[in-house]
């Protein structure tokens, strides 16, 4: 039989204002800009060998505007990787050939090969690509197909990609789907130079979410309607190896959403959900008497056994008041909600995983005659980080107050990394918010557009005492791309306000 139980939580302390000193973390900004990165969510950037060099895998663009492929509005005519320094200037640069139709899942370096990993979707065509290249002179040095598969009519199918923690292993799942029917999951495991280790069929489940471990685990996760009763949800979960595939169900009653798969060890799987309450749809509505429509009164620890195939922790965590304050970016927790949360972030650790939560939302203006759109807004008012651990507890959680309005949705809502024990979170904020981690209401800036273009970062440790580091306040600072890690504390990214330029962390 389930069991459920509430624990003590560690909420939300109000902290006596906590700095980082001004000399903990070095920010810097390139003062050139790529004019030609007209969407820099597709610009990946790799640390390069040596000390300076930065490797940037960016399409090559028509014009601006990029569609799918196979599409009239597809502008892409090729990838190019080039070797840039933090002002964008180029020492060389290979066009890769054939990558019109193809976009990039990821890239990495392995010693002084950087690899290029590209998946396409072309109609009933999918496949995945790895192309590896000598990092200082930009050899191409292979050009493999990984995966090659030609689906059947009414049919679909998606990737997923993730690393392990300790970057050793590269997982990749391929889900199908006929006739709105789930069929099947293709997975495969590669080492640091994408070599296929194994590869595996999960049955009757498809991969919402993908974990790989440090062993070289592959874990995914979905979450989907009852048919026997529409009043319960069904958790799937699924774990494979070079021995073979597992796959068990959770149906319970509770209407849950936005699974994160946070954690393995030993046969129990570490995740968390959103319950939801009013309505399975995401649309919600603005009338005279406020927004109506789904609301969240609580999240779930989860620890799932796979081999028992049952649930072994069903930690449910109801948001109290100070929590609730916190998505509406208030001293005073509203009545009902919160509304329009959604997951910005998540990460595993070995001690369990981090989970962001989001209230974020768009409103559109549109002409009542025409029906067109002639006015758009992206609100967010604030985050909650939620440490649970590997026995699916919900730890602690910690608030950060938000009050941003942007024209369109962010590429990065929050980067949530860890680096030496510690969590950190990168997010954008006001030129005029605090220097201290406070929870406070945040202030919002008198523009109306791009408005939050401030940078900040946050600071938490294992135990949860927070802090925080305005790292900019003037300029145009809008979050493009996570950071990519170098050595010694060095993080690469993308900032900007419309094209790109090359900024730095230093983590002490």
């Amino acid at each position: 039989m389930m069991m459920k139980r509430i624990i003590t939580v560690l909420l939300l302390v109000v902290c006596v204002a906590a700095t980082l000193s001004a000399q903990d973390i070095i920010y810097q900004q390139g003062s050139a800009v790529n004019k030609k990165a007209y969407e820099p969510v597709r610009v990946h950037l790799v640390p390069g060998v040596e000390k300076g060099q930065i490797i940037s895998v960016e399409p090559e663009l028509k014009a601006v505007g990029v569609g799918e492929p196979g599409t009239s509005m597809r502008r892409i005519k090729a990838y190019r990787v080039r070797l840039v320094d933090s002002e964008w200037n180029e020492s060389k640069a290979i066009k890769i050939e054939n990558s019109a139709a193809w976009d990039v899942m990821d890239t990495y370096l392995s010693g002084r090969t950087l690899h290029v990993l590209l998946f396409q979707v072309d109609g009933s065509q999918y496949a995945l690509r790895h192309l590896t290249f000598e990092a200082t002179t930009l050899q191409q040095l292979s050009d493999n197909r990984l995966l090659d598969l030609s689906l059947e009519r009414q049919s679909e199918g998606w990737f997923k990609y993730a690393s392990s923690p300790n970057e050793a292993y590269h997982g990749v799942a391929f889900s199908v789907w006929s006739k709105h029917q789930m069929v099947e999951t293709h997975v495969a495991l590669y080492d640091k130079d994408m070599k296929q280790l194994w590869k595996n069929v999960i049955r009757d489940n498809n991969a919402h979410q993908l974990i790989v471990t440090n062993e070289g685990t592959i874990v995914i996760g979905s979450l989907s309607y009852s048919d026997k009763n529409k009043d319960e949800t069904v958790a799937r979960f699924s774990v494979a190896n070079a021995e073979g595939a597992k796959t068990a169900d959770y149906i319970t009653t509770d209407d849950i959403e936005n699974l994160s798969l946070l954690g393995y060890n030993g046969g129990n799987i570490v995740a968390s959900v959103l319950e939801g309450k009013g309505g399975k749809g995401l649309i919600q509505f603005r009338s005279r008497s406020g927004i109506t429509g789904r609301t969240y009164p609580a999240m779930h620890g989860y620890l799932f056994n796979i081999d028992a195939g049952r649930m072994i922790t069903d930690n449910r965590h109801e948001f109290s008041d100070e929590e609730r304050a916190v998505f509406y970016n208030s001293k005073i927790a509203p009545i009902t909600g919160p509304n329009f949360l959604s997951t910005a972030d998540q990460l595993t650790t070995t001690d369990g995983g981090y989970v962001i939560y989001h209230r974020m939302w768009k409103e559109e203006t549109r002409n009542v005659k025409t029906g067109m759109t002639t006015n758009e807004a992206v609100y967010s008012r604030g985050m909650l980080l939620v440490y649970v651990d590997n026995a699916g507890n919900v730890v602690w959680t910690r608030g950060i107050m938000q009050n941003n309005q942007n024209a369109n949705w962010p590429n990065v809502e929050a980067d949530l990394f860890e680096y030496k024990g510690n969590l950190y979170v990168l997010m954008n904020e006001a030129e005029d918010a605090p220097d201290e981690y406070t929870l406070e209401p945040a202030l919002n800036s008198s523009k109306l557009l791009l408005a939050n273009l401030a940078l900040a970062i946050y600071k938490f440790t294992p135990q949860g005492e927070g802090s925080k580091q305005m790292l900019v306040r003037d300029g145009k600072h809008l979050i493009f791309t996570p950071l990519s890690r170098d050595k010694d504390g060095l993080f690469y990214f993308l900032t900007g306000s419309i094209f790109p330029k090359i900024s730095s962390v230093v983590i002490p």
